[in-house]
């Protein structure tokens, strides 16, 4: 909330699971974009859909780079380093386990989209 209350801030939705909402999301801003603030969120269980999401956040990506956004700030979570295995101390400097080891697709979703 505290970041919704920021003037000069925009908030627009955005579906990654459409290919048209992430495409006209740079058209829809009040303003140009200097920063893309990235928070997205799935179903902890689901039907695979990381694998909808993540060419979608790439294109969200590609599209911002072409808009001229300069900085991508992504918000993720400890699931990026698989929360469901004992831990202690994992920051973005930690060796991540290997991809294939990972037991949630909901931590397959956060470590491939970061």
């Amino acid at each position: 909330e505290w970041l919704l209350s920021v003037p000069s801030l925009a908030y627009v939705p955005l579906d990654l699971t459409s290919a048209a909402s992430v495409g006209t999301l740079f058209q829809r801003l009040p303003h140009g974009a200097g920063t893309l603030v990235i928070g997205a969120r799935l179903p902890l269980l689901g039907s695979g859909a990381h694998t909808t999401l993540l060419p979608q956040l790439g294109a969200l990506v590609a599209a911002a780079a072409v808009a001229g956004v300069r900085r991508v700030l992504h918000v993720s979570s400890v699931a990026a380093a698989d929360h469901l295995r004992a831990q202690r101390g994992v920051d973005e400097e930690a060796q991540l386990p290997p991809l294939s080891e990972y037991a949630g697709e909901y931590d397959v979703f956060k470590r491939c989209s970061e």
